[in-house]
Parts: C-alpha cells; sequence; structure tokens
C-alpha cells in the first residue's frame, strides 16, 4: 500500500523527494506526510493507529451532532457505520479515510451548523477544510457541486450565498496550490500524474487508468446500480 510506502521511503532518505517509480506518487499526501511524522516518532503502528483514531473521532462527531436531535437515533447512526464492512477494515488499515472523513464531517458541519449566521468567517473556514481534505484525497473534489448547492439552498439562492461560495472555493484552492506547485516543480505538469503524459509514467500504463472503466455520457453515474 503506497500510503505506508511512500513515507517509508521518505524516512530512508531522511527527506521528501519525488519517487519516479510510484504512479500514485502525484496523489496528494498530506496523510502520509502524518503517516511519516508517526514513522519517524514511534512506528509503523503508530502511523495505522492515526487512521484508527481519526475515525474515531469522526464517530464521536457523528455521535454527538445527531444525538442533538435524538439518542436513540445517535446510537443507530454509529450501529449504521460500523455494520458496514468497508468502515470497520478502515479502522484497521494504513489508509487515508480516517483524515479524509474528519474534514468532510467538519465541511458539513460548518455548512449546516453555522453558515446560516452573519459571519462570514463560516465560509472561510470552509474553504479551508475543503482545501485540506483535497491534500487527503483529490477524489475528496466531490465535495465541490455538493458544498456550492448546499449554500445556495440554505442561503434561498440570493447573491450572499453566491459569494460566499465562491469565496470557500478561492481559499479551498490557496490551501491545494502547494501540491500543484509542488508536482509542477518537480514534473512539469501540476496534475501529475493525470491530463497528459509525463516521462515518469510508462504510456501503456498511463493510457490503463486514463480509460480503464470509463462509461459514456450519464451511464458513468449509474454505473454502481447498474452492476449490482
Amino acid at each position: 500500500m503506497y500510503h505506508l510506502e511512500l513515507p517509508r521511503q521518505y524516512l530512508s532518505q531522511g527527506r521528501f523527494h519525488f519517487v519516479t517509480g510510484n504512479y500514485y506518487w502525484g496523489q496528494t499526501q498530506l496523510t502520509e506526510i502524518l503517516y511519516t511524522w508517526c514513522g519517524s516518532l514511534f512506528s509503523w503502528e503508530t502511523a495505522t493507529t492515526l487512521n484508527w483514531f481519526m475515525l474515531f473521532l469522526f464517530l464521536i462527531g457523528v455521535f454527538g451532532t445527531v444525538k442533538r436531535h435524538s439518542r436513540s437515533g445517535a446510537w443507530v447512526s454509529i450501529a449504521a457505520l460500523l455494520v458496514g464492512e468497508t468502515f470497520r477494515l478502515s479502522m484497521g488499515s494504513g489508509y487515508v479515510d480516517g483524515v479524509s472523513a474528519l474534514f468532510g464531517y467538519a465541511v458539513w458541519v460548518l455548512i449546516f451548523g453555522r453558515i446560516k449566521e452573519e459571519d462570514d468567517r463560516s465560509s472561510i473556514w470552509i474553504g479551508v477544510l475543503f482545501g485540506l481534505a483535497l491534500w487527503v484525497k483529490i477524489s475528496n473534489l466531490i465535495l465541490l457541486p455538493i458544498l456550492f448547492i448546499s449554500l445556495l439552498v440554505i442561503n434561498l439562492w440570493n447573491s450572499r450565498a453566491w459569494w460566499r461560495g465562491l469565496r470557500s472555493l478561492l481559499v479551498g484552492i490557496l490551501i491545494i496550490a502547494p501540491w500543484l506547485i509542488i508536482l509542477w516543480i518537480y514534473t512539469g505538469n501540476p496534475f501529475y500524474p493525470h491530463i497528459y503524459e509525463t516521462p515518469w509514467v510508462n504510456p501503456a500504463r498511463y493510457s490503463f487508468f486514463s480509460t480503464a472503466g470509463t462509461a459514456p455520457g450519464l451511464t458513468a453515474i449509474w454505473l454502481p446500480i447498474a452492476a449490482t
């Protein structure tokens, strides 16, 4: 798993560096940097414990949020999460889901908990958390349309809602920008290993990862449901 392999290589070299043989090096690496820190302080078991701790905090947050409305509902929500095999396996692995879930949950709390207040700092913090979520996993871009739609609906589609959404987006871009600059400096492609080929990715492998599993039009959206 590259989430632990990359930190091992960083520690072996004593520095952060470009790993040419790993196609996934271009993915955002906030969790990997945290794993590197944990591995340098203690052991690799500590790194996987960090993921467990983040998911545990996520469970506490979900419980506290739902408990405001229903105590029994709070326990049901925790049980529903723990019943899922993916969630349980994630708690025992050195993956990135824990940090990703925690940032995603924090974004939702701010959107639904404070965005109606007149304090515009909430939209800034939403952008910060959105940017940090991207630092964990680039697929967290799915938060972007959800974030915009939520802000517009909650604020009744007024001009203030558009401004808040734009401000959150700009802050998120500023947060993720350093990683894009790092990719550009090392590879010449700020979206490495995506968008276009580079000398460090085998063309056949690039083609496979770029086209495998694609489906035309709206078919791709319903593919998980159609496949069941």
